[in-house]
């Protein structure tokens, strides 16, 4: 399992936004969050969400890739584990067909990679099985997160996504799960998914189990932020 240095990856969010010539109030500007809150990433007192680590790679000119450096950022204190034990996983979504020039509901494969030290993770579109998105999965035994970036073989601007998977669900049925992604006009989308070992038919009870609840409404209509109630789907 690896564990996340907040220290050190704090510590290179400074070094590299010194290296860029910035502010703390400059980088606080674009996250739109207080100095002080950038003081407390930079001092390991705070871990940023997978939006906030997308505006400073942007910010800073950088791959995620570079910014996670799994030989100092993570560290690995024991064999690495795949959770789910299948090379293959099936995430089902509501998504653009680019092929159709519509939405409608959607299944990606999620190849695993497993190696001595970490564990890599292909995004495939079904449809054309190119590989949009690569990254890597950190897991316990409750929950799975998969950071990834676009192929630049496939397209050379930035784009970063964030999958998670709720483990505890069980990882032999469906699992509940959100992805955090852009769309090509830049906008930041967060939505549910579900995931599966095998590769199951994407019916009507899977649809609506990806809309919204009257609970997670409530929650944005108050907090004007959209939790995502991944342990109840």
């Amino acid at each position: 399992m690896n564990i996340l240095n907040a220290s050190e990856l704090g510590n290179k969010i400074k070094n590299l936004r010194k290296n860029k010539g910035l502010s703390q109030e400059n980088l606080a500007r674009y996250l739109n969050v207080s100095v002080p809150t950038i003081s407390r990433i930079e001092n390991g007192e705070q871990i940023p969400d997978a939006i906030q680590i997308q505006i400073i790679c942007n910010v800073l000119g950088i791959y995620e890739s570079e910014l996670f450096n799994r030989e100092s950022i993570f560290k690995n204190n024991e064999q690495i584990d795949n959770p789910f034990k299948s090379n293959r996983l099936y995430m089902y979504l509501y998504a653009f067909n680019f092929y159709k020039k519509q939405y409608e509901r959607d299944i990606f494969y999620l190849n695993i990679i497993e190696h001595p030290d970490k564990i890599e993770v292909e995004l495939l579109n079904p449809h054309d099985s190119i590989v949009y998105s690569v990254g890597y999965m950190y897991s316990d035994d409750s929950v799975a997160f998969i950071i990834m970036e676009n192929n630049k073989s496939i397209r050379k601007r930035l784009d970063i996504c964030e999958i998670i998977i709720n483990i505890e669900s069980g990882v032999n049925g469906l699992m509940g799960g959100a992805y955090c992604g852009n769309s090509n006009e830049r906008e930041v989308g967060l939505k549910k998914c579900l995931f599966s070992k095998e590769k199951v038919e994407f019916t009507d009870e899977m649809f609506n189990k990806l809309k919204l609840s009257d609970y997670e409404k409530d929650k944005l209509e108050k907090t004007q932020t959209l939790y995502l109630d991944i342990l109840n789907m």
